[in-house]
């Protein structure tokens, strides 16, 4: 996300549920991903706190959002390894 120069068109359940829940089956299937793909996204906004994700009735929509980990820039020289 933190390489995205913005906002995707919504990605529609069905298509989340061919990546993320191809095990779902039945006429509540898509429903079923989208409740339980829903749940998983609050555990990733906990751990992920600056990520943009708009919910629609279609599908997610992802915005660019800040690195989820902090990066560390170093100097030239300023980095060394092995105890060098």
């Amino acid at each position: 996300m933190s390489y995205t120069d913005r906002k995707t068109r919504p990605i529609p359940w069905e298509a989340l549920m061919g990546q993320f829940g191809s095990n779902f089956k039945g006429d509540r299937a898509v429903l079923d991903v989208k409740n339980g793909f829903l749940r998983a996204l609050k555990l990733v906004q906990i751990t992920y706190p600056n990520v943009r994700v708009e919910v629609a009735d279609k599908g997610i929509i992802l915005a660019p959002s800040a690195p989820h980990v902090a990066r560390q820039v170093f100097k030239q020289g300023e980095l060394t390894f092995g105890g060098q």
